[in-house]
């Protein structure tokens, strides 16, 4: 048991002593600079000689905890960062979303315009093929009227105007970027 002791003493002894060993520098014949617990060769320039710092367990387990901290302080800093661009990222979206639906309503309601003109148009033409067609059978032997060709004029007329009117409707699509 005194053994024991007496090795465990002499071990604590030596490495206090290891931890109070000296730290020497010095700068060689070529001019690399050396760190060592050794003293120089005698050809060594300008030796310097520190005392080494005894290790401090609880000095290392602070300082680890500080830099811990620090980098969980940057990651949530970091995490707060993305999730703020990504919130500004969707926001951003759902603005261009809303923008483009606002684009798709108005060229869907300059189309439904454009075809209720049509309609107009080509309900008045057809009130006056329908006169003419009824005014045809009543005179057709008695009058000098062209009834044939007013009645094929006024389908010319009905067809451009349906023409026309698609036309418009390909333009406002093409402009609102709406799909046929």
């Amino acid at each position: 048991m005194k053994m024991r002791m007496h090795m465990g003493l002499g071990i604590a002894i030596l490495w206090t002593a290891a931890a109070w060993a000296q730290i020497y520098q010095w700068t060689d014949e070529n001019g690399i600079r050396h760190f060592s617990d050794m003293p120089p060769k005698v050809s060594a320039k300008d030796v310097q000689s520190k005392d080494a710092l005894p290790y401090d367990r609880q000095a290392d387990e602070n300082r680890m905890l500080q830099e811990d901290r620090i980098l969980e302080q940057y990651r949530e800093k970091r995490e707060a960062e993305e999730k703020e661009e990504a919130f500004k990222k969707a926001q951003q979206r759902e603005l261009e979303r809303r923008a483009a639906e606002e684009k798709r309503r108005e060229g869907e309601m300059l189309i439904a315009v454009e075809r209720e003109k049509l309609e107009e148009k080509l309900n008045i033409l057809d009130q006056r093929l329908q006169r003419l067609m009824d005014y045809r059978h009543l005179y057709y032997w008695t009058s000098v009227y062209d009834y044939e060709g007013a009645i094929r004029r006024i389908r010319r007329q009905m067809r451009r105007e349906q023409l026309k009117t698609e036309e418009n409707i390909q333009q406002i699509r093409e402009k609102y970027g709406l799909q046929p």
